[in-house]
């Protein structure tokens, strides 16, 4: 697409939609000031922002107040422990961090621009509790190849083979299992996952973990395409859970535990976040 047509097609987007022209008049007001930060829940502050559309896209995917009292709900204890597996600049880890100042995060964002800002986020909230890792979870410990794009941070991932062209780094990778070996991590109440079609192999990676019901629970971002680009489909997300004394859930409106979800259903997804859940 042309930069003209380009222009045009994001100049309708704005002026159709109220929502996405008050933020993109808060993006612009804090480009003059030479600083756009965004004041969340529970008082967490985000900046870092490389352009609006990693702003808006942001501003579009902070869980709700409710979402994150259910997700404290697993947390309750003074020791809880929370995996923010895909943290980008750290939407999620930072405003929980807020929330639960109690609460362990290991927050991991393996790209190293994106990691720079998700760093100076927990920074520029003061957040002892939560710990930041350039480390991609996979099925094993090793090394990967992962993505390294500034303008689309929120679309870094693993590279696939078909990708070999694009701009990306090598980063160290590890399973979720060796991991909590290392640092001596007993359970984990709350796993976050969004990591653009790797599910599979966050999962394969946690077996231990899982097998032993030592995750409280897993939100799982499940999306087909994005698994089809790593040649994955949900048999493969299946498989990854198959033995595991865990079923998948919907998520109701206010963060809640739906009822089971099928592997018909989860197939005809677009994109949408499933809870993991010991049976």
């Amino acid at each position: 697409m042309s930069i003209p047509r380009k222009l045009i097609r994001n100049a309708k987007a704005i002026l159709t939609n109220p929502a996405m022209a008050s933020a993109y008049a808060g993006w612009l007001a804090g480009r003059l000031r030479g600083s756009t930060t965004v004041t969340t829940s529970f008082g967490a502050r985000l900046s870092g922002f490389e352009n609006f559309s990693n702003y808006w896209g942001t501003i579009c995917k902070i869980p709700s107040a409710e979402q994150f009292e259910f997700v404290a709900s697993f947390l309750k204890t003074g020791s809880a422990v929370c995996f923010d597996i895909g943290a980008n600049i750290g939407s999620f880890a930072v405003i929980l961090g807020k929330r639960l100042p109690d609460c362990l995060i290991h927050a991991f964002e393996p790209a190293p621009n994106t990691f720079s800002i998700l760093q100076s986020n927990v920074r520029l909230n003061c957040l002892s509790n939560v710990h930041a890792h350039q480390l991609a979870i996979a099925g094993k410990d090793g090394t990967v190849r992962f993505s390294n794009d500034p303008r689309i941070s929120q679309r870094n991932h693993i590279v696939s083979a078909a990708e070999a062209a694009i701009a990306s780094c090598d980063v160290p990778a590890v399973a979720l299992d060796s991991f909590c070996e290392t640092h001596r991590i007993e359970r984990i109440g709350f796993v976050k996952v969004d990591c653009e079609g790797v599910e599979p192999l966050v999962l394969r990676g946690a077996r231990g973990l899982l097998a032993q019901q030592r995750i409280g629970a897993m939100l799982v971002e499940v999306c087909p395409r994005n698994l089809r680009d790593f040649e994955f489909s949900i048999d493969d997300l299946l498989a990854a859970a198959d033995g595991l004394p865990y079923a998948f859930h919907r998520v109701n409106d206010g963060g809640g535990v739906g009822e089971r979800v099928t592997a018909r259903e989860m197939g005809a997804f677009h994109s949408e976040d499933v809870l993991f859940l010991p049976c």
